[in-house]
């Protein structure tokens, strides 16, 4: 019936348009179907503003579109078909182009007639549903939950009807400024058709209930109270009320049924006896149903510290199945301290694990994982912490054997030095300490094999400097145009030239700049661990480029304080390595230089990783030695770091 506007095709000259006249002459019967008004609505005049006397001719080529537009705006009580009808025209204006993209107005009505179409899907739907359970026999429960949704969907598609009319009635202004159209969706109707639909919906379910309420036991699957609560919410929810009281549904009716019928078995109902907690909620905790879960937490059936019939809480079940999503949710409604929470001191009857065993055993330690972890950790007293378990195992040893870094170092950052002692160095059963039993774990010892194959850099031609400028190595004397005087903790001084110190090290370079005058000199006292100037004079001449041999070898303190000045002062790398080269024949047996370089790495000295690895390989491996224990303490952060390094290179 509706006229064809004629139409540009893409790619057309514009000679080839069609005249303003045939153009009107085709919206003329779009006029007539919008509002029933005369068919004077789309004439010029109406479209062109008046107070411009411009003829057909020279009016601009969109003014279709506007009238259109105007027709959208000016219009009362727009049917669907309607709008229809104004989209199919106005995308025949526009060339075959979406019109949605070329006016808000137009969007508007789409998002419009997409609602509608959710309507009709919904109710058309709806029928489809209720023959399913005759005709395909299923689970009661699975029938009943696709009747609920169902319910929902047209709750929720009639509220957006609803909602465009209100907007329509109070003539709300969209997003940038465009205007509501007047729409009537005939809601009236709408709700008479449907109303039978949704009464056989509701007697279908109030069916199920009551057939589930007359043979209710302790097998009835609590499914069946999931979906009475979740229609109870639903008809004591404003908005869906006022939904289906429109609808002509009654709500009260309904409500006082799924209530009496829905509750009356549940023993989230009971009052004055101990609940019982369902199997249906062990099941949901060991697969990991979070929903499940959280109904029944929310409902105050279940809490973290509800026992199954093995006599463990929740919350350990979840994480002996690890289920890290399920003892999220226990912590978030019953966290530590709260009624019902968890019980912090539970153990294995005989293995005597803690929850912090179980949580360091879990397959794959993701992010929610550390968060369990971390609240559980927080909440333990010190002394649980050190609990062992029937192998006189701490946590930290499946920490450790795991080589799950993130909980060592937790512990490091966290615990005082007494709790981090007993952790990390007590032995179990076996003999082994949680530091023995990291390095000797297969993948460390492959990567630490791989560690010790260094190939030292080939040496470099030294560059050298003017005669005048000779380090003095032997002598001690003081080199002549020499400004810098290096002070020793024990009052020896060693002399060199700051131009040269400040050009190769910007850490010398900032020490001299802030250094005292005397002695005609600038005066920077060195580190207190440096005791032999020997050691300074060394490092001093390599940095000068003076091609000379090691004068004290095979002495590990002083080529420990060649390695420790080099990496302090940033000296140049080739140097660095050359001394890292001198002191790791050294450090495979000598744990205490070992935990001196990994306490100056935690401080933030650079020393090579390769360094630092070997010295934490060999500290770890150190369980026996007479370095005092607080030196190892110490040194167990950078080793922990370094062999997280080693084991899993970034």
């Amino acid at each position: 019936g509706r006229p064809s506007v004629p139409q540009l095709p893409l790619g057309a000259k514009a000679e080839d348009r069609p005249t303003r006249a045939a153009v009107y002459d085709g919206l003329t019967a779009v006029s007539m179907t919008v509002n029933g008004s005369s068919p004077n609505l789309f004439r010029e005049e109406n479209i062109v503003d008046q107070s411009q006397d411009l003829s057909r001719d020279d009016v601009d080529d969109g003014d279709p579109l506007q009238g259109l537009l105007r027709t959208l705006r000016t219009a009362d009580g727009l049917r669907v078909a309607d709008l229809k009808t104004i989209m199919e025209s106005a995308r025949e204006i526009c060339g075959g182009a979406d019109p949605a993209l070329i006016s808000m107005e137009l969007l508007r009505v789409h998002e419009i007639l997409e609602t509608v179409a959710v309507w009709d899907q919904r109710v058309a739907a709806a029928p489809r549903v209720l023959n399913a359970g005759a005709s395909r026999p299923r689970k009661a429960e699975v029938w009943m939950d696709a009747l609920a949704e169902t319910i929902e969907e047209l709750v929720a598609a009639w509220g957006s009807l609803a909602e465009i009319e209100e907007r329509s009635r109070k003539g709300v202004m969209g997003l940038n400024g465009a205007f509501e159209p007047s729409v009537n969706l005939n809601l009236v109707q709408r709700a008479q058709s449907v109303a039978p639909t949704l009464d056989a919906l509701f007697d279908r379910m109030l069916e199920e209930i009551e057939a589930f309420a007359a043979q209710a036991h302790a097998e009835t699957p609590y499914d069946f109270y999931l979906i009475c609560r979740r229609v109870e919410r639903l008809l004591t929810n404003p908005d869906a009320r006022n939904a289906l009281l429109s609808m002509d549904i009654p709500v009260q009716e309904l409500s006082r049924r799924v209530k009496r019928h829905g509750t009356a078995h549940d023993p989230s109902s009971s009052s004055g006896q101990p609940q019982v907690v369902p199997g249906h909620f062990w099941k949901a905790v060991t697969k990991g149903d979070v929903k499940t879960v959280e109904y029944f937490c929310s409902s105050g059936v279940a809490t973290a510290s509800s026992l199954d019939s093995n006599g463990h809480s929740a919350f350990w079940d979840a994480l002996a199945f690890q289920q890290s999503a399920v003892a999220d949710v226990l912590l978030r409604y019953f966290p530590p301290g709260s009624p019902g929470a968890v019980d912090l001191a539970e153990v294995h009857h005989t293995r005597q694990d803690t929850l912090l065993h179980l949580l360091c055993y879990f397959d794959h330690f993701d992010a929610t994982v550390a968060k369990v972890m971390r609240c559980v950790f927080d909440s333990t007293p010190a002394h649980l912490l050190v609990r062992l378990n029937h192998r006189q195992q701490s946590f930290l040893f499946i920490a450790a054997a795991k080589l799950n870094f993130w909980v060592l170092s937790l512990v490091l950052k966290q615990c005082p030095p007494e709790v981090v002692q007993q952790l990390f160095f007590s032995a179990d059963a076996t003999g082994h300490t949680c530091c023995s039993i990291m390095s000797h774990s297969p993948a460390a010892a492959e990567a630490v094999t791989r560690a010790r194959v260094h190939v030292a850099p080939a040496p470099r031609e030294p560059e050298r400097v003017p005669r005048h400028m000779m380090f003095p190595l032997d002598t001690g004397a003081r080199p002549p145009f020499s400004d810098v005087c290096f002070r020793l903790e024990r009052g020896a001084v060693v002399f060199a030239h700051g131009v040269l110190l400040g050009a190769v090290s910007e850490v010398l370079r900032q020490a001299i700049a802030q250094a005292e005058v005397a002695e005609d000199a600038w005066v920077v006292r060195v580190h207190p661990t440096i005791t032999h100037a020997s050691s300074l004079r060394y490092a001093l001449a390599l940095v000068y480029g003076q091609p000379v041999r090691c004068p004290f070898p095979g002495q590990a303190e002083h080529i420990w304080e060649l390695l420790l000045l080099a990496a302090l002062y940033c000296l140049p790398q080739p140097v660095i390595d050359f001394a890292g080269d001198l002191f790791q024949p050294f450090m495979a047996d000598n744990v205490d230089l070992c935990c001196l370089l990994l306490s100056f790495a935690g401080e933030g000295v650079a020393f090579p990783m390769r360094l630092r690895q070997a010295a934490a390989d060999t500290v770890l491996r150190s369980s026996g030695s007479a370095v005092p224990a607080a030196r190892k303490i110490a040194a167990l952060p950078a080793a922990v770091e370094a062999m997280e390094a080693l084991v899993f290179p970034p």
